[in-house]
Formats: structure tokens, C-alpha cells, sequence
């Protein structure tokens, strides 16, 4: 059942409410709704393109072929598998790490004396 969701102001509680996220942006600047999803500890699927890689990893499990219905739909059926759905869920949780205000605040200040 895929429900689609009109502008909500709580975003967080809408993305923890869901049992899945499929980004179907073809490109985003950063992807902040991939931390969100990320947060909410939500299997994330997201094309291996644009910021998508970069925020959930190049080795995240959850990225698929872009354009490729198949490759996601056999993705998505590997939620049954529970040591799929631990294996995404942990690479999430790991690299939801990499993105903490403090490491975000260290890498601004590292750019900004660099420029």
C-alpha cells in the first residue's frame, strides 16, 4: 500500500509513522529528508545519484540503479530477509553519525578557513 502525503508541518512524526522511505528525487543539494528518514530509523531506498550517495554512503544497501523499477522492487522484497532489514537499518543508524552538529559545525569551520 503506498500512501502519498501532502505538505505536512510534522514532518517527523509523518516519516516515523511510515514503514518505508523511497526518495524518487532524479537530484537534491544535500538531502536533509534522508536524515530525517535516517532519525526515524526507517528503511530509506535512494538512487545512486546526485547528494544520495554521498548522505547514506556509497556502500548503503538501499541504493538502486536510477530508473530502474526492478532493481528497487527486489530491494523492497529483501525487507522480508531480517538480516536485509538489520543490515540497512544499522549502515543508516552508523552513518546518521557522520552528519551529528558537532562534526557538521568542525567541517563548516574547516571550509570556511580553507576559503
Amino acid at each position: 500500500k503506498v500512501v502519498m502525503l501532502d505538505d505536512r508541518k510534522e514532518v517527523l512524526q509523518a516519516i516515523s509513522d511510515a514503514n518505508l522511505y523511497i526518495m524518487h528525487s532524479h537530484s537534491e543539494g544535500f538531502g536533509l529528508v534522508l536524515l530525517e528518514g535516517m532519525q526515524a530509523s526507517i528503511p530509506i531506498f535512494a538512487p545512486k545519484r546526485s547528494s544520495f550517495p554521498e548522505v547514506l554512503g556509497d556502500t548503503y544497501p538501499g541504493l538502486f540503479i536510477p530508473d530502474n523499477r526492478q532493481d528497487l522492487v527486489q530491494k523492497i522484497l529483501r525487507l522480508e530477509n531480517s538480516s536485509f532489514l538489520h543490515q540497512i537499518s544499522s549502515s543508516s543508524v552508523k552513518r546518521l553519525e557522520e552528519f551529528g552538529p558537532d562534526k557538521m559545525a568542525a567541517a563548516m569551520n574547516r571550509t570556511a578557513i580553507n576559503t
